[in-house]
């Protein structure tokens, strides 16, 4: 019988309680995501499904270093794209990008799929409103420091001696 990858799971509730508190703060406190805040939640549910899968699998050896890299690479990418709210975020109002009034669903029914991508990985003003805080911390900040310490875990999963 297959061991479960604990460090795996615990990603996965990690997540979960980031995803669960990102629903809560749209449809309770009303803070409507920009196109960037959308894409780091989707990131996070990737680097969350996949922990999820592997972990209940019990992966061990090279596939568990594989997976880890994987998901990190994922989890990387969050990182580079809160990092890029961020920036956003800081830039002077007559710096930042224009908005477009159209809603996303909207523009993904009727923009070709690699527009529709660019736009939404460029961010438009909304992503440069701070409305919110998590912590103490802009959303992206939070973001940061959450797929920091999925890295760590992932570190150590890569490291730690499977019985």
């Amino acid at each position: 019988m297959r061991q479960i990858n604990k460090p795996f799971l615990l990603i996965f509730l990690i997540c979960t309680g980031v995803i669960a508190y990102a629903y809560f703060s749209q449809y309770s406190m009303h803070a409507t995501p920009c196109p960037l805040c959308i894409v780091q939640r989707l990131v996070l549910i990737a680097v969350g499904l996949l922990a999820l899968i592997f972990g209940l699998c019990g992966v061990s050896g090279l596939f568990n270093k594989i997976i880890s890299i994987i998901i990190g690479g994922i989890t990387a990418f969050g990182i580079h794209i809160a990092m890029r709210h961020l920036h956003m975020m800081n830039l002077p109002p007559d710096q930042q990008p224009l908005s477009c009034p159209m809603p996303l669903d909207v523009q993904f029914q009727r923009l070709p799929f690699s527009s529709f991508l660019h736009y939404v990985l460029q961010g438009d003003a909304e992503c440069g409103k701070v409305n919110w805080l998590v912590f103490g911390m802009r959303g992206p900040t939070a973001m940061i420091v959450v797929c920091c310490i999925i890295l760590l875990i992932l570190i150590y999963n890569i490291f730690r001696k499977i019985k």
